[in-house]
Parts: structure tokens; sequence; C-alpha cells
């Protein structure tokens, strides 16, 4: 969603009300440079869960998450994630 936000640690976050969503969501947007929170996407959760895969805070600039792909198995869900780091100076 964003590379700013309060979210200090790393981690991955299932959402599955419309509460815990806000609530992720301030997280996610919550920075000096914006005034306010934009409003969050809206989600259907009888249908739909949000996951947030986040990196955490970091030293520097230039690193990234990636979800390449997601599926269900079984009943349960998954996720393919890429995580990169800057090069060395």
């Amino acid at each position: 969603v964003t590379q700013y936000g309060t979210v200090e640690r790393e981690g991955v976050r299932v959402i599955r009300s419309a509460a815990e969503w806000a609530n992720a969501w301030r997280d996610l947007n919550t920075r000096a440079d914006l005034p306010t929170v934009p409003a969050p996407p809206a989600v259907d959760f009888a249908r739909q869960t949000v996951v947030v895969v986040a990196m955490g805070q970091r030293p520097s600039g230039g690193y990234t998450v990636r979800v390449d792909e997601a599926w269900q198995e079984n009943g349960r869900g998954y996720l393919a994630v890429t995580r990169s780091s800057p090069g060395p100076n």
C-alpha cells in the first residue's frame, strides 16, 4: 500500500473485519506529511480477506516486499513473497 506508515515490525497480518481493516489502514498510512489518513478501500469481508505483508522499519530506503502469488489449498491461504534489500554502498 505504502512505503511509509507506523508499522515498525516485520510480519503478516490477516484482516477479517472492517474494524481490523480500519486499524491496519491507519497504521499503514499515518505519516507526518499527510494531514489526514485517506479512507480505506471498501472490502466485502463476507467474501474477501485482506493480508498485509510488512517489512517493518528499516534503516534506509531501497527495501521492498512483493506478493508474487496468492492461492488456497485445502481451505488454507498461502502467499509467495519476495523481499529485497538495497545493495552495498
